[in-house]
């Protein structure tokens, strides 16, 4: 395979991977971004070490890489927004809780059930 049809294949991959990624964020699934990154490093070094008239062909492809990778990013900081909100709640209404105690057999506070 010429070294043009391994990083278009590498770039397919790469595209393929954050499409994923961006799904399993939606679904608010834990991803793995090591691997993407790594494929991602070796995407710019086989660039870099082309010709500079063969480098100037990857432009678009790697700018409509990085547009992938800021949306990605952008789905990412909302699903931890999210998160952290879901959180702030979840610890509000257990200081609720706990600052009612448990209820009684008649749905009072701090009764004993008695």
């Amino acid at each position: 395979m010429s070294k043009t049809a391994t990083i278009l294949d590498q770039l397919e991959r790469v595209s393929e991977r954050l499409e994923a990624a961006r799904q399993f964020v939606l679904a608010g699934e834990p991803v793995m971004l090591d691997p993407i990154e790594a494929e991602i490093r070796r995407i710019c070094t086989a660039v870099a070490e082309l010709p500079d008239g063969e480098r100037n062909a990857y432009r678009r492809p790697l700018v409509g890489l990085l547009s992938e990778l800021d949306d990605l990013s952008g789905q990412m900081r909302e699903a931890l927004e999210r998160m952290g909100q879901e959180l702030g709640r979840t610890g509000r209404r257990r200081a609720a809780v706990s600052a009612y105690g448990k209820l009684d057999a008649g749905g009072k506070p701090g009764g004993s059930g008695r």
